[in-house]
């Protein structure tokens, strides 16, 4: 018997196997060397990270400083303090946090949220689509440039539309759009004849007053701070947890969608008896440290169920809003999730019931894997 409890409260304090996942490389300075070649998708996460090995799969990353001079066949996630992006990427680029610089070619679209970015070299082949403080856009642009930021400097074509939300807006000698000129700014653009091929649209930016005690706009923007803080952390979680482990998470959402009643059931006994089996243990002279392993085990349960379960609505709302045939863990479906499952949390009773019923789903999913594999070791 006691053997059997060992076991249990091992299965559940253990993250899921990464036998699941591709090539990954975590430490203070990883890297993939010149010369090395990757059939497969690539997860890299350090200090100080560089990358100049092919990768033919994706590519996700962070860390404090990021250096990819890989070629990549696929999507590229980067977010990193300082992130440089040297390689030519086929498909799309996703890039967020601090100064970025980007200088090979990318396929797809660019994906940009920074404090500085500057996008340089061959260009963007796709669309570009963020917010930053400081853009410096020297690279033609083929599709259309959707940008929120304080400073963009356009010295290169834009093949597409731009609608721009900006302090202040610049062109360069090289800067053209080629379609219509939507953008919002303090002061109105100064163009020339042929800079804008299509209709040019201006919104005069307002400067926003504050109250007087400034007690009232401080509150909601700490209150807004914490709110955007605690999104992007679950947001980044979710994104490496649900890309590293993409078929373990196909499995706990295959789970849900075979047998939603019977997942909701066992997660509520698994929810239920995890405190009745650390009250037992503690009571107890013997399994007491067990008592308190089961304790941090069970915290840990929970904080992986909650940061799993939106990347379980997302794959249930990406099948239903896209109409896929499948249920699928992608970046897209991550983030739809995140986004909902934090709606919900702002809805009182209604949202709460709902996101408590999707962790007891989740919860059930995981822990049927677990038993599984249990099952395997006895």
């Amino acid at each position: 018997m006691s053997k059997k409890i060992v076991l249990v409260l091992f299965g559940f304090l253990v993250l899921p196997a990464l036998a699941f996942g591709a090539v990954y490389k975590v430490g203070e300075a990883p890297s993939l060397a010149s010369g090395e070649t990757l059939r497969d998708d690539l997860y890299i996460f350090g200090g100080s990270v560089t990358s100049s090995g092919e990768v033919f799969g994706d590519v996700m990353t962070g860390g404090g400083s990021v250096i990819l001079n890989s070629k990549v066949g696929g999507d590229v996630m980067a977010l990193g303090g300082n992130v440089t992006i040297l390689g030519d990427i086929a498909d799309d680029l996703r890039v967020a946090v601090g100064n970025i610089v980007v200088s090979g070619a990318v396929g797809g679209d660019l994906v940009v949220g920074g404090g500085q970015v500057h996008i340089t070299g061959t260009g963007i082949k796709g669309d570009i689509l963020g917010g930053t403080g400081l853009l410096r856009i020297d690279a033609p642009v083929g599709g259309n440039l959707k940008i929120g930021g304080g400073d963009i400097f356009i010295n290169a074509p834009i093949k597409g539309n731009a609608d721009i939300k900006a302090d202040k807006i610049t062109f360069g000698e090289n800067g053209k759009i080629s379609g219509d000129f939507k953008y919002s700014a303090k002061e109105e653009v100064t163009l020339t004849a042929g800079q804008v091929g299509g209709k040019v649209d201006f919104t005069k930016r307002e400067i926003k007053s504050y109250d007087k005690g400034g007690r009232r706009g401080g509150f909601g923007t700490l209150v807004s701070f914490w709110l955007l803080s605690k999104f992007i952390m679950v947001l980044l979680s979710a994104l490496v947890l649900g890309l590293l482990l993409k078929r373990y998470y196909r499995e706990v959402v295959g789970g849900v969608a075979r047998r939603p009643l019977y997942e909701l059931g066992r997660g509520f006994l698994t929810f239920a008896a995890f405190p009745v089996a650390i009250i037992l243990l503690l009571i107890s002279v013997i399994g007491a440290p067990l008592g308190v392993l089961a304790i941090i085990g069970f915290i840990g349960l929970m904080i992986f169920t909650c940061l799993s379960t939106p990347i379980l609505l997302g794959a249930y709302l990406h099948k239903f809003l896209w109409k896929k045939e499948v249920l699928e863990v992608s970046w897209l479906s991550i983030l739809v999730g995140v986004v909902a499952f934090f709606i919900l949390g702002l809805i009182p009773l209604v949202g709460w019931v709902i996101n408590f019923i999707l962790i007891l789903m989740t919860l059930g999913s995981i822990a049927r894997i677990k038993l599984g594999i249990l099952k395997d070791f006895s």
